[in-house]
């Protein structure tokens, strides 16, 4: 890969679930791999970005066997070269968290691959355990700038212009240059249908897809480190200011928030457009545009 090319990393996941309802074990079916909708949209993102830069488009999955399914769907789309990495000696399916590896010697193996890129298209989040932080990890290594969670990513005089979305309803613009890497949403782009016929053709010639064995780092292992714990996404607390009030029920009150001046609520109906301008006056009220 010598030329400068495009390269946009998938993790394919298997959304079936099956149960021994002897014994309960739950595994994930493997003969059902998909590409994340966030998968979907980075294709669709690189495949418009190859376009403007005239450079071939290379999808990369860090996966087993079954995953080629996938990458030739992606080649049926358009892709210039899809390429199957292997890590370490066992070449496995991993649609199970307990036999995946871990992010960080994901994102090592995807570095040798994507080494050269002009851009590196991933979509923000997987479809198993969306940590999101391959991205990230790719980008350090590198050496690259990075922008992480955009929901629009266009080609302009050679460099990726993006839009992420901020709180509070905001919006952050950003301009990359080449090389770069960038993690786009399920809403950035659409990707094309690819024609029955190339999906048949591309099917009937499972050799399009091409492997490549990278070593595993020295004491990686598959799955989650000893001592991870599973459970719901639960956002960081706010940083709120502490209280002034010395006597302690004026402090719960002010913590409560029961005597601060609020708007009350309000019933408009109006048109569309009329309805955007109440929306962007009430922002500005509370000082958030």
């Amino acid at each position: 890969m010598g030329e400068p090319f495009v390269c946009v990393p998938v993790k394919p996941f298997a959304p079936v679930i099956e149960v021994d309802w002897l014994t309960g074990t739950v595994r994930l079916d493997e003969r059902h791999l998909v590409r994340s909708t966030a998968d979907a949209a980075a294709c669709a993102t690189g495949a418009s970005i190859a376009a403007g830069l005239g450079h071939d488009l290379v999808v990369v999955a860090v996966a087993g066997p079954r995953s080629v399914d996938v990458l030739l769907t992606v080649l049926a789309e358009g892709a210039h070269r899809a390429v199957r990495v292997v890590v370490g000696d066992e070449d496995v399916d991993d649609a199970h968290p307990e036999s995946q590896w871990p992010s960080d010697v994901v994102a090592g193996a995807l570095a040798e691959l994507c080494d050269g890129a002009s851009v590196v298209v991933c979509g923000e989040a997987s479809g198993d355990r969306a940590s999101g932080t391959v991205p990230s990890r790719l980008a350090q290594r590198l050496g690259v700038p990075q922008g992480l969670g955009l929901r629009e990513a266009t080609l302009d005089d050679g460099r990726v212009l993006g839009v992420r979305r901020l709180d509070a309803g905001r919006r952050e613009r950003l301009s990359l240059e080449a090389p770069c890497v960038i993690s786009v949403g399920p809403a950035a782009a659409a990707p094309t249908r690819a024609p029955l016929r190339r999906v048949l053709d591309l099917a009937a010639g499972r050799g399009a897809v091409a492997e490549r064995r990278v070593p595993a780092p020295p004491g990686a292992r598959r799955g989650d480190p000893a001592g991870t714990v599973l459970g719901p996404y639960r956002p960081r607390a706010s940083d709120l200011a502490a209280p002034v009030e010395r006597d302690p029920v004026r402090r719960a009150i002010e913590v409560a928030g029961t005597l601060s001046r609020r708007d009350p609520p309000e019933l408009v109906r109006c048109d569309p457009e009329d309805a955007a301008v109440a929306i962007l006056e009430r922002l500005e009220r509370w000082g958030m545009r």
